[in-house]
């Protein structure tokens, strides 16, 4: 969590748009683009590095990577929106509707709030998902054993991470082809 800090950033600065309207500008407007970029503060989605977080998942519960995996799924489809107004692609490729199953599945008393405000809801999140995995992480410290049903619960979590994941990768990412238009 620690090495996505520039990430949760990112996600701060694209809840502030509306992301259609901005999209259209962006892919029209090369100032719109400047704008962006500059709020980007160095940010390099090339250089972000989450070996440390791979390198973990041995060794924490099945729920608390789960919750960490509601949280990336978050932050890169922040980085997706990001990266989509920076290069003026004018087109989002998050699969909002697996991604909103994610949230829901991890934070099931904040479905209301994501019904009402979709993915603009979803940066508003990431705190109290922080909070979740802290609370996880200490429960296994302690000892705490899952139950059946957590597990369970934790692997419909992990399979709706990875649908998530798929879907972002068979949809061409908006940096790699990116022509930054007149």
């Amino acid at each position: 969590m620690i090495a996505l800090r520039p990430v949760n950033y990112i996600s701060q600065v694209v809840s502030v748009f509306k992301f259609p309207e901005a999209a259209a500008e962006a892919r029209a407007n090369p100032q719109m683009r400047q704008v962006v970029s500059s709020f980007s503060q160095g940010f390099d989605t090339t250089k972000l590095d989450l070996s440390g977080s791979q390198k973990a998942r041995p060794f924490v519960s099945p729920m608390a990577w789960a919750v960490f995996s509601a949280y990336l799924a978050i932050l890169m489809q922040a980085v997706v929106k990001f990266s989509a107004l920076k290069f003026g692609v004018g087109k989002d490729y998050t699969n909002y509707v697996k991604l909103s199953e994610l949230v829901k599945s991890v934070l099931p008393h904040q479905s209301d709030f994501i019904e009402e405000y979709g993915s603009d809801a979803y940066h508003y999140l990431l705190g109290e998902l922080e909070e979740r995995l802290l609370v996880e992480l200490r429960s296994m410290l302690a000892g705490v054993e899952d139950d059946k049903k957590t597990v369970a619960q934790a692997a419909q979590i992990q399979k709706l991470a990875e649908e998530v994941q798929n879907a972002m990768r068979a949809d061409q990412s908006p940096e790699a082809n990116a022509r930054p238009r007149p």
